[in-house]
C-alpha cells in the first residue's frame, strides 16, 4: 500500500518524512502544496552528534532526533504533522523517532492518538489476562504439590490382605 498517497502535507500540517540509512537517520518536514521543505534534520547534525556520539543509527540516536525535531518545529510554530514512515515498519528506530516527537509536543492527529490508546488498552488487557493465567496456574501447582493426607482410620481393614 502506498503511504505517500494518503499522507499529504500542508503549510499548517506538514508531512514528517523519515529516512533511515545504515549510518544515519534523516527527518524532513515537507509542505506538499507548495513543494517546499520547511525543515530538515539528521543524526549527523552537530548538536545531536554531541548527544549520541558516533552511533547515528540506533534507538538512542532516533530518540534524540525525534526530541530535537519536536523542539525545533515548535520554535517555528509547527504543532501538528502527518507522519510518513516511508514504508518502514513502525517499530525500533522508526517508533523511537515518532514517540520522541510526540513526547516533545508534536501531534500526529486525532486518529493516530485514538489508535494508540486502543492499542494501549489491548496491551493492558492482555497483560492482565497473562497475570490472571499465571495466578491460576500457580494455584493449581500449589494444590498438586501438597502432600496427600492418609485418610485411613485405625479400625479399617485393608482389602486383599489376609
Amino acid at each position: 500500500m502506498r503511504i505517500r498517497k494518503k499522507a499529504f502535507g500542508t503549510p499548517d500540517k506538514p508531512r514528517m518524512v523519515l529516512y533511515r540509512s545504515l549510518k544515519n537517520m534523516y527527518v524532513q518536514l515537507v509542505d506538499d502544496l507548495n513543494h517546499k521543505t520547511l525543515m530538515s534534520l539528521s543524526t549527523g547534525a552537530p548538536d545531536i552528534r554531541k548527544e549520541i556520539g558516533n552511533k547515528g543509527s540506533n534507538v538512542k540516536a532516533a530518540t534524540a532526533l525525534g526530541t530535537a525535531l519536536a523542539k525545533r518545529s515548535l520554535e517555528k510554530g509547527i504543532k501538528k504533522v502527518v507522519f510518513d514512515r516511508s514504508g518502514y515498519m513502525y517499530h525500533g528506530r522508526v517508533k523511537a523517532v515518532a514517540e520522541a516527537a510526540l513526547k516533545g509536543g508534536l501531534s500526529f492527529g486525532e486518529k493516530a492518538r485514538k489508535e494508540k490508546k486502543k492499542d494501549d488498552k489491548e496491551i493492558k488487557k492482555n497483560e492482565k489476562d497473562i497475570k490472571k493465567d499465571e495466578k491460576e496456574s500457580k494455584k493449581t501447582k500449589d494444590i498438586k504439590e501438597q502432600p496427600i493426607k492418609d485418610t485411613k482410620k485405625k479400625g479399617d481393614a485393608e482389602i486383599g490382605t489376609v
